[in-house]
C-alpha cells in the first residue's frame, strides 16, 4: 500500500484518503491478510500469496504443505518430497499389502518394509505408482 506522510501528521492512502498517522499502524494491522496455516495476521517478514488470494507466513509454509498433504499408511507423515527423506514417490496400497491398511505409501517406507515385494521399478524417466511434487 502507497503512503505518503504529510507535515508528518496525516497519511495519504492510495484512493486519495487521509489518515491520521497514530492510525496508519492499525490500519496496515486491519488490512494485513491472515496466514492460512496459523490464522494470525501477516504484518512483517516473508510470506507467499497464493493465486486464490490467501497467504502463509514463510515459516508456516513446510508444516502447511506436510498438514496438506495425503498420509502414508505406514508412518503417517505426508506424501511429499522431504530433502534427505523421501523422494515424493508414492505405491498406492492395497488392503491387505504390506502389514498395514489402504492408501499412499511413501517408496521409501514400502521399500523398506517390503524389500523382497516391491512392485517393479519404473522405467528410466518414468513416476513409480504416484507421485507428489
Amino acid at each position: 500500500m502507497k503512503s505518503e506522510a504529510h507535515d508528518g501528521q496525516f497519511f495519504e492512502l492510495e484512493d486519495e484518503q487521509k489518515m491520521h498517522s497514530e492510525c496508519y499502524p492499525r490500519h496496515l494491522h486491519e488490512q494485513a491478510p491472515n496466514c492460512v496455516h496459523c490464522g494470525e495476521k501477516i504484518v512483517e517478514g516473508s510470506y507467499s500469496s497464493f493465486s486464490d488470494g490467501r497467504s502463509c507466513h514463510e515459516a508456516c509454509m513446510e508444516p502447511y504443505e506436510e498438514a496438506l498433504a495425503p498420509k502414508c499408511v505406514m508412518c503417517s507423515k505426508g506424501i511429499r518430497p522431504l530433502e534427505g527423506v523421501f523422494s515424493g514417490a508414492y505405491y498406492s496400497i492395497t488392503e491387505g499389502d504390506a502389514n498395514c491398511g489402504a492408501g499412499p505409501c511413501h517408496k521409501e517406507c514400502y521399500d523398506a518394509e517390503t524389500s523382497s515385494k516391491a512392485p517393479a521399478p519404473a522405467a528410466e524417466g518414468e513416476r513409480p505408482a504416484g507421485h507428489w511434487g
